[in-house]
């Protein structure tokens, strides 16, 4: 599976060149949602309760309109009400497009600062996510934790390449994810 990494700050694309130097199938582009390349899969980040008001999530939203939110929320209740940080959902929302499947990815309970560990679960969700999709072969991840959560960008980058290897090496020993 190709790997994206996108974010608009310049200064989080430089850690993630450091923190993933040498990495063949991963790719760090540095824009906005909108200049974004279209992917099989759009990981988008937000809080548990599926309410996309600010950073990526709001932009997502704005992208594909408030029926995305109303379909995750709806979601997100037959989940006992919140989806813990974690675990990811695929929102069956569109099939065609620039980003055909959307996975949410919770990298906090609720808005507000949070450690960097957050945004290696939150990482290695997305990415067992989209493995367990037949039809990704490509999947853009956004900065995690690093606007709302203010994980600094350089602990962001290196807990999302941990993630990075911890999937891979899970895959390698044939583990099913």
């Amino acid at each position: 599976m190709k790997i994206t990494l996108f974010d608009r700050n310049k200064a989080l694309c430089d850690e993630w060149n450091t923190a993933f130097e040498g990495i063949q199938d991963v790719d760090i582009i540095c824009c906005n949602l909108e200049e974004l390349p279209g992917h099989d899969a759009l990981v988008t980040a937000g809080n548990s309760y599926g309410v996309m008001t600010g950073g990526i999530d709001l932009a997502v939203r704005d992208m594909f309109g408030i029926g995305l939110q109303d379909l995750l929320q709806n979601d997100i209740l037959m989940h006992k009400g919140t989806l813990p940080v974690g675990e990811s959902l695929v929102i069956p929302f569109q099939k065609t497009g620039k980003f055909p499947i959307i996975i949410y990815t919770p990298t906090m309970i609720r808005p507000r600062k949070v450690g960097w560990s957050n945004a290696f679960y939150a990482a290695f969700s997305a990415l067992i996510t989209a493995t367990a999709c037949d039809e990704v072969q490509s999947v853009a991840i956004p900065g995690l934790c690093t606007s709302t959560g203010r994980v600094p960008y350089e602990q962001a980058a290196k807990a999302m390449r941990l993630a990075y290897d911890a999937y891979i090496a899970a895959n390698s020993v044939g583990l099913k994810l």
